[in-house]
């Protein structure tokens, strides 16, 4: 899915680049030109990798700013924040948030961790130690991302619905966050490993699945409310597609390097 995305991202590229607009461009300044097109290009580090690294960089500082903060903290968000939160904690039962507690813990900060190290290690004995890199990018710079938020915003959770306590600030998730950065990874990879179109959709359904659950059970227990999840979910893809790209770039550097 998100190799998808870079593919149709990368396919607008060029279909900008072949505007009379920037043909014009190429005809003045060809110096300029060839600057703009290699920031696109995915053989290299300071193309595509670099240019989305900066668009994550820059779209996390937008987040974290105090403009954003009053965005959240504006009437409008918090009615819509705690309508949400009190209607969930309406329907929660003793079971349903027994097993919303399970399932949470599959964002929980040390088992990501853990699974960071168990998928190295898997990538190392496949023979794919570039992807680890990837991995450790989207992991580390969303969790990097994450603890700024919480910060800079220091916004309480919604304590009066929360079925355990958490002494850490709501925004954003970073049981969300993290979902999206590192599932996301561990998804892809295996997507483009799975050589039946079955199997490569199946994957994506269970990780797409997988994903709204962790966030959906941050909501349904109480301890955030919709605004931190969907924060954190945008978060994690920015580093997400910043981690695809650069696998796509090594991916590129190793066939290359076989020719």
């Amino acid at each position: 899915m998100i190799h998808e995305v870079i593919s149709f991202f990368r396919k607008i590229i060029v279909y900008i680049f072949r505007t009379p607009f920037l043909k014009k461009i190429e005809k003045r300044s060809p110096t300029l030109y060839l600057f703009l097109a290699r920031r696109f290009s995915i053989r290299m580090f300071l193309g595509m990798p670099f240019t989305l690294l900066v668009i994550a960089i820059t779209s996390n500082l937008i987040m974290l700013l105090d403009t954003y903060g009053d965005i959240l903290n504006s009437k409008e968000f918090v009615n819509i924040d705690n309508t949400i939160a009190r209607l969930l904690y309406s329907f929660r039962t003793d079971f349903m948030a027994q097993v919303f507690y399970i399932l949470t813990q599959f964002g929980n900060e040390y088992l990501i961790l853990a699974g960071v190290v168990i998928m190295s290690l898997i990538l190392i004995r496949k023979k794919k130690n570039y992807a680890i890199f990837g991995l450790i990018v989207s992991v580390a710079g969303s969790a990097l991302t994450v603890m700024l938020g919480k910060h800079l915003f220091k916004i309480g959770r919604p304590y009066q619905y929360s079925y355990y306590y958490m002494s850490s600030f709501s925004f954003p998730s970073g049981h969300a966050t993290a979902a999206v950065a590192f599932y996301g990874v561990v998804f892809y990879l295996l997507i483009r490993n799975a050589k039946r179109l079955k199997s490569k959709f199946a994957l994506l359904t269970t990780g797409f699945v997988l994903i709204l659950i962790i966030g959906f059970s941050r909501m349904y227990l109480g301890v955030h409310y919709l605004s931190d999840v969907v924060g954190g979910y945008l978060l994690g893809f920015l580093w997400l597609l910043f981690s695809i790209s650069i696998l796509l770039w090594k991916e590129d550097q190793l066939k290359r390097l076989k020719r």
